[in-house]
């Protein structure tokens, strides 16, 4: 018998099997109840720059939740699982909204979020969260509705630090 070994390549696209969002969902929680971390290939280029299609995350229990940090949610309209990132917070709710995206998903309970992001790795390079300080400046500049090139050119410059 064989034991998992986070080390392995990873499995190749053309033999990914997708399970159904509620699937993907209860499986998550079941593995973070457990008191494990979860990782997955992130899809899709909605946390661009600072998250890309093909990065490896890690996804720990969520514990005091803060504006910019990066969370795994159920959006609430498509009920999908989204790796967004908070951009504000009132009377126990959060704003989520991928930071390449033009409009926010929608208010989520806090009790709602599955989980936050504690690690990106990108290839062989794991990336740092950055500090409370530069999340907060993320989410700021993501809830404004600068034009896409100036935001973006914000977000590379906060990115050089080698940090998310």
């Amino acid at each position: 018998m064989s034991k998992f070994d986070p080390s392995l390549e990873i499995v190749k696209a053309s033999s990914e099997r997708l399970l159904p969002s509620r699937e993907f969902i209860g499986l998550l929680l079941a593995v973070l109840e457990k008191g494990a971390d979860f990782r997955l290939r992130a899809k899709g280029l909605s946390m661009r720059p600072f998250i890309c299609d093909g990065d490896i995350i890690t996804i720990a229990r969520p514990g005091e939740l803060a504006v910019g940090q990066i969370v795994a949610a159920e959006q609430p309209e498509s009920g999908k699982l989204v790796i967004h990132r908070i951009i504000a917070s009132r009377r126990g709710r959060v704003l989520i909204k991928g930071d390449a995206n033009p409009q926010a998903d929608g208010w989520v309970k806090m009790e709602k979020i599955l989980g936050i992001v504690s690690q990106v790795q990108r290839g062989e390079k794991k990336i740092e969260s950055s500090s409370a300080v530069k999340r907060r400046l993320i989410a700021f500049v993501s809830r404004q509705r600068f034009l896409r090139r100036v935001r973006f050119s914000i977000y590379k410059r906060l990115l050089y630090s080698g940090k998310y």
